[in-house]
């Protein structure tokens, strides 16, 4: 249920799972589609981010998304898992 919401979410938001991955810090698209199609759970704060971003109005939902970015691009992404 929670990848279903996650993807409804990143729809609703009108962001690729490339731009996704951007925005909350994973690897890449791989981690979104993981997510979304439930072979991965998605963390409590990545859903409520995203719940964040889907209830503000869009131009504040893509200035949060970008502030996200910025910072990410400062503390960098979640590491990749090595298996």
């Amino acid at each position: 249920m929670k990848g279903q919401t996650l993807k409804t979410m990143r729809e609703q938001l009108g962001l690729t799972q490339d731009e996704l991955a951007d925005v909350i810090g994973v690897a890449g698209k791989r981690v979104v589609s993981n997510i979304e199609t439930e072979f991965r759970n998605a963390s409590p704060i990545i859903l409520a981010l995203m719940d964040v971003l889907c209830r503000l109005p869009e131009k504040r939902s893509r200035e949060l998304q970008e502030m996200l970015k910025e910072s990410l691009k400062i503390y960098g992404k979640y590491p990749r898992r090595r298996a």
